[in-house]
């Protein structure tokens, strides 16, 4: 009995959807995969989407943080140490060789030799993360530079040194600024 019953439910449930619409239970579950089909499309290209813009945000944090860490943040760091030259920095040795008339007492700030040589490994070695702006502005700085002294420093010009130091320092903070936005969402 219950076999005849489950029956005819079926069969009334199949003669009720084909009076509604003229469609047959084939076309409604034909109907229901191609709507399943396409919104399973869509939430796969949303989910692409979302992947691939996350990706992009993961690699364009990762090279700001390299650009920081192995460029920018190293170059500001020195050239924010550098001072400005004094005549007390000259041994006897240098003023005898009339150093005092070639360096002109506060136009030139000076660093390490090893600082110097830091400077153009990076520049050397990272210059792809500059544009070319900032390329030869420190270029140009560690090329005027290039005036050893007995004590092993190297003195820059003030008008090459605060160029760089102003441009270094403005690229470091929008670099650090758009980290933490990255970071933050």
């Amino acid at each position: 009995m219950n076999g005849i019953l489950l029956q005819t439910n079926s069969t009334v449930t199949t003669t009720v959807l084909q009076q509604t619409n003229g469609l047959s239970l084939s076309d409604w579950i034909s109907l229901f995969s191609g709507g399943a089909m396409v919104a399973l499309t869509f939430a796969l290209v949303y989910y692409s989407r979302v992947a691939i813009v996350e990706g992009n945000k993961g690699r364009k944090k990762d090279s700001i943080e390299k650009q920081l860490e192995k460029l920018q943040s190293p170059m500001f760091e020195i050239l924010d140490r550098a001072k400005p030259y004094e005549e007390e920095l000259l041994s006897h040795e240098d003023l005898q060789l009339g150093l005092a008339q070639r360096f002109a007492v506060g136009k030139y700030h000076y660093v390490s030799i090893e600082d110097h040589r830091i400077l153009w490994r990076n520049l050397t070695n990272y210059s792809h993360y500059l544009d070319k702006k900032e390329h030869d502005e420190l270029r140009r700085l560690l090329e005027s530079g290039d005036k050893l002294i007995s004590g092993g420093e190297r003195f820059y010009p003030d008008a090459n040194y605060t160029e760089c130091l102003g441009s270094v320092s403005k690229r470091r903070t929008q670099l650090t600024s758009e980290l933490r936005e990255l970071t933050s969402m």
